[in-house]
């Protein structure tokens, strides 16, 4: 697959991270900033490639098949950090929220970990 496009989606509410970015992207303008409104849940491929391009993942598909490589700033951040050194991830950020939650927030697990074991670090309300 061929690479056209490089967009970086920034949630509204994060105008320092924009700024930074705004400021070391490169001049020749192969990679940009698109500013998204914050509105949760958004950090689901399917959901960050319809907030970027407008362009909806089928039902049971992943994002590439229509052509999108997606990336979380996680994922994007692990790669930087571990693959010069030749180290796995053993961890990632999990976000736990919603109505019945009582600490929500971005949680950092072990990677394998059960969904229940994530989705209970934020306590519940009832």
């Amino acid at each position: 697959m061929r690479c056209t496009a490089r967009i970086i989606g920034v949630e509204d509410n994060k105008p320092d991270a924009i700024a930074a970015l705004e400021a070391a992207l490169p001049a020749d303008g192969t990679v940009s900033i698109k500013v998204l409104e914050t509105k949760y849940p958004k950090g689901a491929a399917e959901t960050m490639t319809y907030a970027i391009l407008g362009r909806e993942v089928p039902v049971g598909k992943r994002s590439s098949s229509i052509g999108v490589i997606m990336n979380n700033v996680m994922t994007l951040a692990y790669i930087g950090k571990l693959l010069p050194s030749g180290e796995g991830m053993t961890e990632r950020v999990v976000t736990v929220a919603g109505p019945a939650v009582a600490r929500p927030g971005n949680y950092i697990v072990a990677a394998g970990n059960a969904f229940t074991f994530s989705a209970g670090m934020g306590g519940s309300t009832q």
